[in-house]
């Protein structure tokens, strides 16, 4: 599997990345990574060509990768390419959605033609192309769910057995049975669901009925990294970055409160007063 990373920690030297693991979680690695990444979006696998292409929402346009050579080529970087957000692909063809104007273009590799196909109500996260054909073959989950209880996940040397949140694999590396306790850098939610520690807070419904963003929970569970992080009034941590940059990131305004606006040494400063990444 293949998924971006936005990087905006100075440390990292603002380099976005596409990294890939194997089904199960393991052999985790960065695939790639580059100074001209930043804001990669739309992962979209052409397997019988050995081909990923993805769309920068930064730099405004669709690139591609040869999966056994990792060579990089622009595919595409012409006047339509506003914020795009989701990209697929079908045999010579690429589509993609504009995240803030709604619209949805199709681009022939062939030609080079761009045509709008239909402007839809933004935002637009994602946009998919389903082809029966994409995907051929056989494997080791395909008879009886490789012999697991719950979750087959097909790795390069076989299969590997998984289970849902709230339950745990078996001794027999097959059976999923129910999870009591959670690890010390997991919160354990009334459902039995565990989650990471650092989820607690920011923002998003991870347990399932809003236990992990409550005001009881926040206020028992300080979880804001100071390095990486800033605490909102409110309790919500954000990136450290997102401080003093003319968006309201916390939902209350407390990380623009006090601010002169200025940027740091690693971001451009906008007419408008808002810091970006360099």
């Amino acid at each position: 599997m293949y998924w971006t990373d936005w990087e905006e920690d100075p440390t990292e030297s603002n380099r976005g990345k596409i990294k890939k693991a194997w089904m199960d979680g393991s052999h985790h690695q960065v695939f790639l990574t580059s100074k001209t990444v930043l804001w990669p979006n739309g992962l979209s696998l052409d397997i019988s060509q050995g081909i990923l292409y993805w769309v920068d929402a930064y730099y405004d346009r669709i690139e591609m990768v040869h999966l056994n050579t990792s060579t990089r080529k622009v595919v595409y970087e012409g006047q339509e390419l506003n914020h795009a957000f989701g990209l697929c692909h079908y045999k010579q063809f690429l589509f993609w959605n504009e995240y803030r104007g709604g619209s949805i273009y199709k681009l022939d590799q062939a030609s080079k033609t761009v045509t709008l196909l239909r402007n839809e109500r933004p935002p637009i996260f994602e946009i998919r192309v389903y082809d029966a054909h994409q995907q051929q073959g056989t494997n080791a989950c395909r008879l009886n769910n490789g012999g697991c209880s719950s979750l087959c996940l097909v790795i390069p040397d076989g299969r590997s057995c998984a289970c849902a949140d709230d339950q745990i694999l078996d001794d027999d590396n097959v059976t999923c049975k129910d999870q009591h306790t959670c690890p010390a850098d997991r919160f354990k939610c009334q459902n039995n669901r565990c989650i990471p520690v650092r989820w607690l807070c920011d923002g998003d419904n991870d347990c399932g009925n809003d236990e992990d963003e409550s005001n009881t929970t926040c206020s028992a569970y300080p979880t804001c990294f100071p390095l990486t992080q800033f605490t909102c009034a409110n309790g919500r941590c954000i990136n450290v970055n997102w401080r003093c940059d003319n968006d309201n990131d916390c939902g209350d305004n407390s990380d623009e409160s006090g601010c002169s606006h200025s940027c740091s040494s690693v971001q451009f400063k906008c007419n408008s007063g808002r810091c970006i990444p360099e």
